[in-house]
């Protein structure tokens, strides 16, 4: 009864605070919005002290969230004052599946009867397919429309690791499964070009196929003038791929809906976040129930999560870490929570750890008998990322996130010639036949590549028996989509690997109607994340040198640590900029 008035309470003084808005007078008639920098689905977690630090030495945060953006957008479109939204996506910086996300945000926008206008000094694939959804595309005077199309870039190491005098050895359950391929190879295999074939062309018919709904061009012109790059900005303009040309400054006058002259004034434009305050905000209806999202975010791996401090990106393990550890604290925090009603598991890792993967998938086999359990596969969900969702009652992606690769990898180093190349003799004495089966000092054996490939074909019987006790699949149906091949999520849902195609709320969404909470009834939902103790930031001693050192130890560790690998089997770059 009290927790019901304070409600009403609360719903009583925004609707007055609405109505002194509205009578406070006009605001900017178009909101200004910078998209540059890295799109996260979640908000930046920043500490507490952060905000108390000095500006000289504090770490700067850019970028935006898809999250804060969603809300943010729903507000703008609620306020009857505002005509519309101008974003600059120059910078824009993201994974696909996030794109195609924000994309579906601006379609929600739009159904406001807001016009949304998309800016950029430079056009090319990544920030065009996101303009193309807005109703005015605008670029400056002397720039390029530089959509170039899609291409990937591979390096094989494995003749300059053999100069060096290391051999590595890689295991893998089939050809498809080429994660050590970028080690122990020269070339591309046969079956890795054909994969990356499927998902390019995938990609690429996706993207065109969402510039030609936008823009109104048919397929065949897209990728004819796609082409025949690069355009200026004024050749754009001839070819409808754009439908202004002109400088940010000019932009109020474009969009006047008078002629400007002495008598007139263009609309007025503004920053969003200076104007956000004053905006009208929507009604909610607040509920007592509750959508948790646990992220595995990053490498999977045994222990804590974490993030390496590298300046530059680290091959195979990553940058970023999932620990099972963290995870599993986070998923029973949901599960004693007797407000949360289900639970969404967001994915966006590319595998790691064959241990950590399974402990992690157990933690949501065991918990859906009480919640249920929804998979939403942000970037890329493959191999390990694949293995976890497959213990969830329903699996969303986007139709560009990379996912599948059912598959196990195992891989050494062998430095054995490395040591007698640098004058460095070892001597070693063992017992047990076995001892040095892990051992990188030494090749293997016929016999004991023998049992490292029945392992490796094991752990893949419990990889597929895992995916077969979660989809609607037999095996017979399984094998031909499974053996390290990888799929885009448009293409794993034609497989049954995966149940929907949407966004993350969609993901939430599916979750209140497993949860029997009514799809209109207003829920709110929150990352959780494990509990931990407040900390204070290290002072500059000589233990603060040591810790980062220390988390960079660790953080390798797995390297050596692992032995089994459900890792996707490419790393790539792939280009989204001229």
């Amino acid at each position: 009864m009290l927790k019901s008035a304070i409600t009403a309470l609360k719903e009583a003084h925004k609707r007055a605070l609405n109505l002194y808005k509205l009578r406070r007078g006009r605001i900017a008639d178009y909101l200004f919005l910078d998209l540059n920098g890295p799109l996260r689905e979640k908000p930046l977690r920043l500490p507490w002290w952060h905000r108390y630090q000095p500006a000289p030495v504090r770490t700067p945060v850019d970028g935006h969230s898809l999250d804060e953006l969603r809300e943010t957008l729903k507000v703008v479109s609620s306020d009857p004052r505002v005509k519309g939204l101008i974003v600059d996506v120059t910078l824009l910086e993201s994974g696909w599946a996030n794109i195609q996300s924000l994309r579906s945000i601006f379609d929600q926008f739009k159904e406001s009867d807001k016009k949304l206008v998309v800016y950029a000094d430079d056009f090319n694939i990544l920030n065009y397919y996101l303009a193309s959804a807005a109703d005015l595309i605008v670029m400056p005077p002397g720039s390029y429309w530089n959509v170039l199309g899609l291409a990937m870039s591979f390096s094989y190491l494995g003749e300059f690791l053999e100069t060096l005098g290391l051999k590595p050895e890689v295991i893998a359950i089939s050809p498809y499964k080429g994660a050590g391929d970028t080690y122990a190879r020269t070339s591309m295999s046969d079956e890795q070009r054909e994969m990356m074939s499927w998902i390019l062309d995938a990609q690429y018919d996706t993207l065109v196929e969402g510039m030609s709904q936008g823009r109104n061009i048919p397929i065949n012109s897209i990728k004819d003038l796609i082409d025949k790059i690069p355009y200026r900005a004024e050749q754009a303009l001839e070819h409808k791929l754009i439908d202004e040309v002109a400088y940010l400054d000019q932009l109020a006058n474009i969009l006047s809906e008078e002629p400007v002259s002495l008598d007139t004034k263009p609309p007025r434009v503004a920053p969003l976040q200076q104007a956000l305050a004053n905006l009208i905000q929507p009604p909610k209806t607040v509920s007592s129930n509750k959508i948790a999202i646990v992220s595995v975010e990053g490498t999977i791996q045994y222990g804590s999560s974490r993030a390496i401090p590298s300046p530059i990106p680290l091959p195979f393990i990553g940058n970023q870490q999932a620990g099972s550890h963290t995870f599993a604290q986070a998923i029973r925090r949901a599960e004693r929570d007797p407000k949360v009603s289900a639970i969404v598991c967001y994915i966006n890792s590319p595998g790691g750890s064959a241990l950590a993967s399974d402990l992690m998938w157990r933690e949501l086999e065991r918990v859906r008998r009480r919640k249920p359990v929804v998979a939403y596969m942000g970037n890329v969900a493959a191999s390990g990322g694949y293995y976890i969702a497959a213990g969830c009652d329903h699996i969303v992606a986007q139709p560009l996130t990379l996912t599948g690769s059912i598959g196990v990898l195992f891989m050494k180093l062998s430095s054995h010639d490395f040591y007698e190349n640098m004058y460095i003799y070892k001597e070693s004495l063992q017992r047990g036949q076995r001892a040095r089966l892990y051992d990188t000092e030494s090749s293997y054996t016929a016999e004991e590549k023998q049992v490292i490939e029945d392992t490796i074909r094991d752990s893949y019987v419990q990889f597929k028996d895992r995916v077969l006790n979660g989809r609607p699949l037999d095996d017979e149906h399984l094998e031909p989509v499974a053996g390290g091949r990888v799929w885009l999520g448009s293409q794993a849902a034609k497989h049954n690997l995966v149940d929907e195609l949407g966004d993350l709320h969609s993901a939430i969404d599916k979750a209140k109607m497993l949860a029997g909470i009514d799809k209109d009834q207003e829920t709110s939902h929150y990352w959780l994340r494990p509990s931990r103790k407040w900390r204070l930031p290290l002072p500059i001693t000589a233990q603060g040198v040591r810790q980062p050192l220390k988390q960079l130890q660790e953080s390798l560790s797995p390297v050596t640590r692992e032995r089994l690998w459900f890792i996707m089997p490419f790393h790539f770059k792939q280009n989204s900029k001229p």
